[in-house]
C-alpha cells in the first residue's frame, strides 16, 4: 500500500528542471558565445553603431577593449571616444597613467593640440621629471600661442645637469618662433660657451645669424668673430671678415664695402657715408647701384643718387628720376628738377610745369630753367622776376604746354654757338649788359 508521503503533491519549488529549460539554457550559452566572437571579428565603427542602436549598456572595461581594438586598427577618433566613454564609467581612470598616454597618443593623431596638451599637463604631474614630454607639451603650447607657458615650462630643466643642453637648444628654437631673436641668440651663446670647440663653433655662428636678423648688426659681429676664434682664414674668409667690420663700423675701405653699406645698413647716417663713399668716382655697374636707392627712406642718400644719375647717366635714366618730382619731400623735388636739366626729355614736362609754383623762389627758378632746357622754349627774360610776373610766367607755360610744344627757336646771340654751356654764359652776359642798360637809363631819369 503505498504510503501518504509517497501521494502527496510535490511543491513548485521542488520540481526537477524539465528537459526543455535545459536545452533552452544550453542554446543562449552557445548564441551568446557565438555572439562574442562575432563581435571581436567586426570592425570596431560598425560594433559601436550596432551597440548605439541596441541601446546597448558597457561597462568601462569593455569600452577600454574597445579603445583598444580601435588603436589596433588605428580608428584613433573611435579610440578617443571608447577611452572617453571608458572614463564616464571610471572617474579614476583621469589619473591612470596608462589611460592617459593612450587618450594623448589619440589626439596627437587627431592633430587635437588642445587636447593632447590638457591631457600632458596631467601626465607631467605625474612624471615631473620627464624631459622629452616637457619638450612635446611645450612645442604645443606655442603653437597654441601661449609662448610664455611653453618658455616658463622649459626654463625649469635649464639648470638641470643632464637635460640642460638640450633644454637651452628647444628654448633657443621656441623664441625664435615668437621672433625674440635676440633672445634665442643669447641662449645659443650660453650653449656655445658650455660646449666642445666644433659645437660652439656651429652655436656661435647661428647666435651670429640670429642677431643680424633682430638688428643687432655688432652683436652679430662679435659672435661671428667668436666662431672663428682660433681657425686659421683663407684670404677671401678674412675678406669678408673685414668687409663685415667695415660694414658695422660704417668705414668702408672699397666699393663693394660702399654698395653695402648703402644699400643694407640699418643706419641711414651709414648708408649716406656708404653713398658719399662712391660718389667719389666711377665704378663697374655704377648707374643700377644708384638707381637702386632711390627709393630709401634717407632723403640725404636719395639727393646724392640722383645728382650722380644725372652726372654719370643719360636720358635712359629719366622716367626714374622724374617719377620723383612727386617726392613728399621739397629737397628731393627740388635735386629731382635740376638734374633733370642734364638728362630730361619732353615727357617730363607736364610734371615740371605742375611744379612751377610761383610761391617757392628757389623751386620756380630750377623749375624754369629746366623747362628752357628740354624745350629749348623761353618765357620772360627776367633771372629773377617778382611773384606778379611769375605767375605770368606760370600761366604762359601752361598755355605753352596745352598748346603742344612746339620746335625750339634759337636763343639771342645762341646761333653761332653750339655748346650749351657756352650759350648760356651768353645769354646771361646780354641779359646782364640789359640789366645795366635799363640801370643807367633809370638813373639818368633821376637825374634829370
Amino acid at each position: 500500500m503505498a504510503s501518504l508521503r509517497s501521494k502527496a503533491p510535490r511543491r513548485p519549488w521542488a520540481k526537477r528542471p524539465s528537459r526543455w529549460w535545459l536545452r533552452w539554457w544550453l542554446g543562449s550559452l552557445v548564441v551568446l558565445f557565438a555572439c562574442s566572437s562575432g563581435d571581436a571579428n567586426q570592425p570596431v565603427e560598425e560594433r559601436l553603431e550596432r551597440y548605439m542602436t541596441e541601446r546597448r549598456e558597457l561597462r568601462p572595461e569593455q569600452w577600454l577593449e574597445l579603445a583598444a581594438a580601435a588603436e589596433k586598427g588605428q580608428d584613433w577618433e573611435y579610440a578617443a571616444y571608447s577611452l572617453d566613454r571608458a572614463k564616464l564609467g571610471h572617474p579614476e581612470l583621469a589619473q591612470d597613467l596608462e589611460w592617459i598616454q593612450r587618450r594623448v597618443r589619440a589626439a596627437e593623431f587627431l592633430d587635437d593640440s588642445e587636447t593632447a596638451a590638457g591631457l600632458r599637463s596631467r601626465w607631467l604631474e605625474l612624471e615631473p621629471e620627464n624631459f622629452l614630454l616637457a619638450v612635446d607639451q611645450a612645442d604645443d603650447w606655442q603653437r597654441m600661442g601661449r609662448g610664455a607657458e611653453a618658455r616658463r615650462l622649459l626654463e625649469g630643466f635649464r639648470q638641470h645637469r643632464e637635460h640642460r643642453p638640450a633644454a637651452l637648444q628647444a628654448l633657443a628654437v621656441l623664441l625664435e618662433r615668437d621672433e625674440a631673436f635676440l633672445e634665442a641668440a643669447q641662449v645659443l651663446e650660453e650653449l656655445a660657451s658650455e660646449s666642445e670647440p666644433e659645437r660652439a663653433q656651429i652655436l656661435f655662428q647661428e647666435a651670429s645669424r640670429l642677431r643680424e636678423t633682430g638688428g643687432d648688426l655688432g652683436g652679430a659681429l662679435e659672435s661671428l668673430e667668436q666662431s672663428l676664434a682660433g681657425v686659421d682664414l683663407e684670404e677671401e674668409e678674412r675678406r669678408t671678415l673685414e668687409r663685415l667690420k667695415a660694414f658695422e663700423e660704417g668705414e668702408p675701405q672699397s666699393v663693394a664695402d660702399a654698395v653695402a653699406l648703402m644699400r643694407m645698413h640699418p643706419d641711414p647716417d651709414y648708408r649716406f657715408r656708404g653713398a658719399i663713399y662712391l660718389s667719389r668716382g666711377p665704378f663697374p655697374d655704377q648707374l643700377r647701384v644708384f638707381a637702386s636707392v632711390l627709393g630709401d627712406p634717407d632723403t640725404r642718400v636719395v639727393r646724392v643718387a640722383i645728382r650722380e644719375l644725372s652726372l654719370r647717366g643719360d636720358d635712359a635714366w629719366a622716367p626714374e628720376v622724374g617719377a620723383l618730382l612727386a617726392h613728399a619731400d621739397p629737397q628731393v623735388q627740388l635735386a629731382a628738377v635740376q638734374a633733370l636739366e642734364r638728362i630730361g626729355t619732353f615727357d617730363q614736362l607736364p610734371s615740371l610745369v605742375d611744379l612751377l609754383l610761383p610761391e617757392d623762389r628757389s623751386l620756380f627758378r630750377a623749375t624754369r630753367k629746366t623747362l628752357e632746357a628740354i624745350s629749348g622754349h623761353r618765357i620772360g627774360a627776367e633771372l629773377d622776376p617778382k611773384l606778379p610776373r611769375r605767375q605770368e610766367i606760370a600761366a604762359e607755360w601752361r598755355k605753352w604746354l596745352a598748346e603742344g610744344p612746339k620746335p625750339a627757336e634759337p636763343l639771342e646771340n645762341q646761333k653761332e654757338i653750339s655748346d650749351p654751356e657756352q650759350a648760356q654764359e651768353a645769354l646771361l652776359e646780354s641779359w646782364k649788359q640789359k640789366a645795366d642798360g635799363s640801370s643807367s637809363e633809370s638813373s639818368e631819369e633821376k637825374q634829370e
